[in-house]
């Protein structure tokens, strides 16, 4: 979780840091829209499928912090950045497939976008419609490239960490995965055999509120190792031979 605080921390800071940049300066127009760039959702969806809402919720709320405290200290900031990752994980809970985290930066990114209209109409008399516009655009985008790059670092916070997410259990839980199809092969009797052991663990884990993708995907494995030597068990032995 740290790990991903200050990796997070440091591409808002690197944001920020374009704001002292050539680019910035001589165009005021675009200094508007340098906090919608900022990826501040980015560790609170990887921490929501690695680990939950809870901690995503406390760490969308440091993040923000510390956000608002390297522009200025601005409430503004903050709110909007805190709502955003809010939105963010709510929609990030209980994923399955890696494509609905581009649904959840996309709303994320709405949700952005509409504290930009609502400080648009707060402050009318600095802030003109077409500061709002590119506001509204820049959140949007924002939240979709930052989804984006979460997928991307799924794969390797797992590996890394040593942890298995649903998103991983459920492609592991895939009958066309080629460690299943071997087995099928190989051995159908244990293919079979593993197939109601994984249907059982699955509905006793639902009624014991435990994991029943986990264990489903731990049932589809248990025994595995038979390919090796399929012959040797008497589920997988045929025409009387043993």
């Amino acid at each position: 979780g740290a790990s991903l605080l200050l990796v997070n921390l440091a591409l808002i800071r690197l944001v920020v840091a374009l704001g002292s940049t050539g680019i910035f300066t001589h165009s005021p127009e675009y200094l508007s829209v340098l906090p919608w760039l900022a990826p501040t959702m980015l560790a609170p969806i990887i921490m929501t499928v690695m680990a939950g809402a809870a901690p995503a919720v406390l760490m969308s709320l440091i993040i923000s912090m510390l956000f608002s405290m390297m522009t200025g200290d601005t409430l503004e900031i903050f709110l909007f950045s805190f709502l955003a990752s809010l939105v963010a994980v709510y929609f990030s809970r209980e994923v399955r497939l890696r494509a609905k985290l581009v649904r959840a930066g996309l709303l994320g990114g709405a949700a952005a976008a509409v504290c930009a209209i609502y400080l648009g109409v707060l402050n009318q008399s600095s802030v003109t419609s077409a500061d709002v516009g590119r506001q509204i655009f820049v959140a949007v985008l924002t939240g979709l490239l930052t989804s984006v790059a979460a997928i991307g670092f799924l794969p390797v916070c797992e590996h890394v960490f040593k942890i298995t997410t649903d998103i991983t259990l459920l492609e592991l839980t895939d009958f066309n995965h080629p460690l299943l199809r071997k087995l099928q092969v190989s051995a159908p009797g244990t293919y079979h055999h593993s197939l109601m052991v994984a249907n059982l663990a699955e509905r006793a884990a639902a009624e014991a509120g435990a994991n029943p993708l986990l264990c489903r995907a731990c049932a589809l494995y248990h025994e595995i190792g038979k390919i090796v030597k399929p012959e040797y068990f008497t589920e997988n032995q045929r025409d009387g031979f043993n």
